[in-house]
């Protein structure tokens, strides 16, 4: 596993890379949670493993996140958004984006 140092410095390019405004961006990081999927059912999953202490913790909360995102971008698409709404939701998108991320690094079992 890297360092301290560099997983810190991984956590601040990461939020770096998400910190724009009005920009939505998509991670690659557990594209099987990149949909309009169940929520509460990925979020179970996640927090019966963090309550076992299993080692798929960090992923199942990554594909719940990445989940809540693909609802959020799919809420973007509308029109009717007002432009104040929609760089609110465009700020929630990009920090759950980096959530995800953030969580990748910890994944022992991420290739």
């Amino acid at each position: 596993m890297a360092s301290q140092q560099d997983i810190e410095q991984a956590i601040d390019r990461i939020c770096m890379k998400y910190d724009e405004p009005g920009i939505l961006k998509a991670t690659t990081a557990y594209p099987d949670g990149a949909d309009t999927g169940p929520m509460f059912p990925r979020l179970q999953r996640a927090a019966g493993n963090q309550l076992d202490q299993g080692a798929a913790m960090f992923s199942r909360y990554g594909i719940w996140a990445n989940t809540i995102r693909g609802h959020l971008a799919a809420v973007l698409e509308v029109e009717e958004l007002t432009e104040e709404n929609r760089n609110k939701l465009t700020a929630v998108h990009n920090s759950l984006s980096a959530f995800i991320e953030i969580q990748a690094l910890f994944d022992p079992l991420r290739d």
